[in-house]
């Protein structure tokens, strides 16, 4: 059998009922939502389990859901003696990783996360922002767009051959996904997320989480 690799996942991926099932089936996975409820001193697995949606999408709580879900996973996966040789995480994933390959446990991601998803938060709501994956469109054709556009955009994530994602003023972004489609990508997919995440507007958030 080839060893087998943990890969978390980023912001974006949350859903309300997220976590509900193995919480119920699994006491692992159960613990885990506890642990976290406890450590933030208000029920996260409430807003994971039943929402509202437009809550649960708040940066300051998606990715405290994104990562507590992703542990209690692992733990579930854990208890049937299933271990990676290798982890890795998509941004906010990498907490989840470190937590996998046992560089910090599950309470010190939490409380880094907090910080993070905070600061994260404040940077987005000082401006309009978001992000958008492009499927099917060379880089240099989508660094074009970025430069013929008057505003805050850029690459920021490299996901896989044919995947990019942009991010960066809101207006910008809808800008960019017509000319996208004239240029011939395949597909535009704006991203479930609050803010530019991985662009210049996230500055003073790369600031204040360097000083925790």
């Amino acid at each position: 059998m080839t060893d087998p690799a943990f890969i978390f996942p980023g912001q974006g991926t949350q859903k309300v009922g997220m976590g509900f099932d193995l919480s119920t089936h699994f006491s692992e996975a159960r613990a885990v939502f506890e642990e976290a409820n406890s450590i933030l001193n208000w029920d996260l697995s409430h807003l994971c389990f039943n929402g509202p949606i437009e809550d649960l999408t708040r940066t300051e709580n998606t990715q405290l859901a994104i990562l507590t879900c992703s542990v209690a996973s692992l733990r579930v996966v854990q208890s049937f003696g299933i271990s990676a040789k290798v982890v890795a995480g998509h941004s906010l994933g990498e907490y989840a990783a470190l937590v996998a390959a046992e560089v910090i446990d599950f309470g010190s991601a939490l409380k880094l996360v907090q910080f993070r998803s905070k600061f994260m938060a404040k940077s987005a709501a000082k401006t309009s922002g978001g992000m958008a994956a492009i499927i099917g469109l060379e880089d240099r054709k989508i660094e074009q767009i970025c430069d013929q556009i008057d505003g805050i955009i850029s690459i920021a994530n490299f996901n896989s051959p044919g995947q990019r994602i942009v991010s960066g003023e809101t207006a910008s972004i809808e800008k960019s996904i017509p000319l996208a489609k004239s240029a011939g990508a395949k597909r535009i997919i704006p991203l479930a997320v609050s803010g530019a995440f991985h662009s210049d507007l996230m500055m003073s958030a790369q600031k204040q989480f360097g000083s925790v």
